[in-house]
């Protein structure tokens, strides 16, 4: 919350090199010039899911591993059991997962229903489900999805069949759905790791996990579009960076000497092995307690070496964040780097808390004339004035409906398959344009790429900001490569794939939209927002592009490929679909982040083989 707020009210201001002239000047803070520094990585998860929730883009810098990760873990897991479906382990993880989304009572309904011998996956395939009750049908679609799994195994490539389990569970989507963004990402990485090793034999992609694992190698996990990030790191990773702003996180933890220090059999370097032996009175030995007392002056002092490195990481201004306990006497007991900061600010003479209470103590103190801001939070608190925060809206705000918009949305949900002249399903249209579930290639006549596809590749380029030509790459095979990774596997359609995107996205290289946005001295890709809405609901999105100018106007630029005739098409198509409304919803968003309302442009880049800019409808 504290971060949020710093980043909307523009309090802290940052001092910064321009990239084209050199010259330094003073702008807002951004997430980008945050770190959180942690004096271990078992700190993060807590930082990562409090920064997930609150919707603010972070990544994790060397943390417990790539591999260490719960949906990687779970994917792993499901691979083992797909190999091996006897594995009762295995399989009750994969049965358990959100791949199949059976519950604990299922689960033991099915093995209490196990004959004697029998293995978990025999069970399966051999019982009646209907004793499952109203999770039979779930059971089901599982067993069966399992079973043609498992005949693939060791027969198709592991990226291949890791491919099949994320699209037939919706496993990106239904993360994507739970604001797990993050999750969703290590997920597409896992599988870009699997295509990367090529290796079909699933037992030896597990073991060259493990070894990866077991070596102390951490694999990053999948970075952000969003170069506007907050880092998660430790104090150790942290050794010769700078920061604007620095908050050292879970500071309590930093007790010097340590809680275990001195104790049991110790190594001096001059001494040698000390055993921790005791006379009949229950007293350590005299060369045991001075081997003690020299272990926790030297843990006490890289303590304090550690809190000098985490402390000087920060330019502008160091957060320390902590927990502690009150006293019945209404004074904090605060241990480690917090602790000690504490006592320095003599902070228990100027606050009295309530172990059960409710109330946000804020002091200002000082420390050789600089001021410090304490802020205490009772176990039972919450910061009014930054809910009522999160709740406005900037006066500028777009209203929630227009009357535009609201004429050009259908009235009910469309749920029919579309029909062609014939009464039949128009395939065409369907196979041009599949579902976004579907995300499997099924090979069908010619040699073309799904449209979908190519769409995927020409919105990865323009998140990148890479174009043919770029010579820091070679374009057509990164193209190739990433072609791949939505599933095709025949060269001839990935080449058609590559071809349809470059003419897509070269026609928008001769645009005058492509050249602003390329000098544009700001420019953010796929920058992820949150919003609370009226109702206290919050709204997640992803915005295409978003660019100012050197003159301080934004610009939010949301890009279409759908192939269309001419303008008096697009004049439909606009009155059908909801590229309106959603714009609607992106201005808004975008207006009270920005604090200013920029000026939308919806960039069509295949009308009538010419890009169209739509820019008149919000007006």
């Amino acid at each position: 919350t504290r971060l949020v707020e710093m980043i909307e009210d523009g309090e802290v201001k940052v001092e910064a090199e321009d990239p084209d002239t050199g010259a330094r000047a003073v702008r807002p803070l951004d997430y980008g010039d945050i770190a959180i520094l942690c004096r271990a990585s078992t700190s993060f998860p807590a930082y990562e899911n409090a920064l997930e929730r609150a919707g603010i883009p972070f990544l994790t810098v060397a943390g417990g591993g790539f591999y260490d990760r719960p949906e990687v873990r779970e994917l792993l897991n499901a691979l083992r059991a797909l190999a091996m479906p006897s594995d009762d382990l295995a399989l009750a993880g994969l049965l358990r997962s959100p791949a199949c989304g059976l519950s604990d009572v299922a689960l033991y309904r099915l093995v209490k229903a196990r004959a004697e011998g029998a293995t978990l996956w025999q069970t399966l395939q051999s019982v009646a489900l209907h004793d499952l009750e109203d999770e039979a049908t779930r059971a089901a679609a599982a067993r069966d999805l399992i079973a043609h799994l498992h005949v693939q195994a060791g027969r198709v490539p592991v990226a291949d069949l890791l491919k099949q389990l994320l699209d037939a569970a919706g496993y990106r989507a239904a993360l994507l759905r739970a604001g797990q963004a993050r999750a969703a990402r290590n997920a597409a990485k896992l599988l870009a790791d699997a295509h990367r090793a090529g290796m079909v034999n699933i037992g030896a992609f597990l073991d060259y996990v493990g070894q990866v694992r077991d070596a102390g190698t951490r694999e990053g996990e999948a970075r952000t579009l969003e170069t506007g990030a907050v880092q998660l790191m430790t104090v150790h990773a942290a050794k010769g960076l700078e920061f604007p702003v620095v908050v050292i996180g879970e500071a309590q933890r930093g007790e010097a000497g340590g809680p275990r220090a001195g104790q049991g059999h110790l190594l001096d370097p001059g001494l040698g092995p000390v055993l921790a032996l005791k006379n009949e009175a229950g007293a350590a030995s005299a060369i045991h307690r001075l081997a003690s007392q020299v272990e926790q002056d030297q843990e006490a002092a890289e303590s304090a070496r550690l809190y000098y490195v985490a402390a000087t990481r920060a330019r502008e201004l160091l957060i320390l964040n902590g927990v502690g306990n009150a006293r019945a006497n209404g004074t904090l007991s605060l241990s480690g780097w917090l602790g000690q900061s504490a006592a320095t600010l003599n902070v228990n003479d100027h606050v009295s808390c309530d172990r059960q209470g409710e109330a946000a103590h804020r002091i200002t103190l000082e420390i050789d004339g600089h001021p410090v801001s304490v802020e205490i939070l009772e176990p039972g608190a919450t910061p009014p004035e930054r809910i009522a925060r999160a709740e406005m809206k900037p006066e500028d705000a777009l209203p929630e409906t227009l009357p535009l918009l609201r004429s050009c949305l259908p009235a009910e949900p469309e749920t029919a398959v579309p029909m062609g002249d014939a009464g039949a399903p128009d395939a065409e249209r369907i196979a041009r344009d599949p579902p976004r579930r579907v995300w499997r290639v099924v090979p069908g006549a010619g040699e073309g790429a799904p449209a979908w596809v190519v769409g995927a590749l020409v919105h990865e380029a323009l998140a990148h900001w890479r174009f043919p030509g770029d010579a820091s790459l070679d374009f057509d095979a990164w193209l190739g490569a990433r072609a791949r990774t939505y599933g095709l596997v025949d060269d001839r359609r990935i080449a058609n794939a590559a071809q349809r995107a470059i003419r897509l996205l070269r026609r928008f290289q001769t645009s005058a939209l492509f050249a602003k946005m390329d000098a544009a001295p700001v420019r953010r890709h796929e920058a992820p927002y949150s919003l609370r809405d009226d109702d206290g609901r919050v709204e997640n999105g992803i915005f295409d592009a978003l660019f100012c100018t050197s003159g301080g106007d934004w610009t939010l630029v949301d890009f279409k490929i759908d192939r269309v005739r001419d303008t008096a098409a697009l004049d439909t198509l606009l009155a059908e679909s909801d590229y309106v409304a959603q714009m609607a919803r992106y201005l808004r968003a975008a207006g009270y982040l920005l604090g200013q309302r920029p000026t939308p442009v919806l960039c069509f880049l295949d009308v009538g083989g010419t890009v169209q800019l739509i820019t008149d409808r919000w007006t």
